[in-house]
C-alpha cells in the first residue's frame, strides 16, 4: 500500500463505517445531528482525530448577525468547514494511526475506525444525557486574548444574558481586539465585534 493508498483507503472507510453510525463525510469532516447539536468529527491529522459540539443555533443566530442568514440553506458540512462558521467546543479525542502508514494494512485501518466510532457513539450519548436542551447549553468560556470565544457570547444572546453579552463585546472593541472574522466593501472592514454590537443595540429597540 503506497501513502496515496493509505489515505484514500483511510478516507474510504470512515466515510463506510461513519455512514452506518449516521455520519455524512465532507473531505476531512465527518458530521451528524442529534437532538439539535451539531457534532464534528476531525481527522486533519493522520494520528488524532477530534470530536466536537455545537448547537444548531449557534450558526444560525451568528449568520443572521453578520449578515449572511444564506448560510443556513447551504449544506450542512459548512457548519463544520465554512470561513464564517462558529467554531465549536472539543469534547474529545481518540488516537488514530501513528507512526509510517507503511505498518498498517486494510483490515487494521477498517478495525481502527470501527473501535473509534464506538467510542464517538458513546461520548455523542453521554454529552446527550449531560446536556438534553441545547438551548441551554453553556460551552466552558474558551478564552483567546482574555476574551471568552464567540459560541459563548452566542450562548448569552441566545439565553437573552444581553447585558454580560454586551460587556464581553464592548471590552474588546475598547481594547481594539478583532474576532477574526470580518467583511471589507473595499474602503471599510467591519469586524464581527462591530457586528455583534450593533445586532445588539437593534435588538434593544
Amino acid at each position: 500500500m503506497t501513502s496515496k493508498e493509505f489515505d484514500k483507503f483511510d478516507d474510504t472507510t470512515r466515510k463506510e463505517i461513519g455512514k452506518k453510525y449516521g455520519f455524512r463525510r465532507s473531505g476531512y469532516l465527518s458530521y451528524k445531528i442529534v437532538d439539535d447539536y451539531f457534532f464534528a468529527l476531525y481527522h486533519l491529522v493522520t494520528s488524532e482525530v477530534y470530536l466536537e459540539v455545537k448547537p444548531m443555533y449557534a450558526d444560525d443566530l451568528w449568520w443572521d448577525i453578520f449578515n449572511c442568514p444564506e448560510n443556513k440553506k447551504a449544506p450542512k458540512s459548512l457548519r463544520g468547514t465554512g470561513a464564517f462558521a462558529v467554531s465549536a467546543t472539543q469534547i474529545a479525542s481518540y488516537p488514530a494511526f501513528t507512526g509510517s502508514w507503511k505498518q498498517y494494512t486494510e483490515e487494521m485501518i477498517e478495525s481502527r475506525w470501527k473501535e473509534i466510532f464506538i467510542l464517538v457513539e458513546n461520548d455523542i450519548q453521554a454529552f446527550i444525557t449531560a446536556n438534553p436542551n441545547p438551548d441551554k447549553y453553556f460551552p466552558e468560556p474558551v478564552y483567546g486574548n482574555g476574551c471568552p470565544n464567540l459560541l459563548y457570547i452566542l450562548a448569552l444572546l441566545h439565553n437573552n444574558a444581553i447585558e454580560e453579552a454586551t460587556a464581553i463585546v464592548n471590552n474588546e472593541l475598547i481594547k481594539g481586539e478583532s474576532l477574526g472574522m470580518s467583511t471589507s466593501d473595499g474602503t471599510k472592514t467591519t469586524d464581527g465585534y462591530e457586528y455583534l454590537i450593533d445586532w445588539i443595540n437593534k435588538s434593544e429597540k
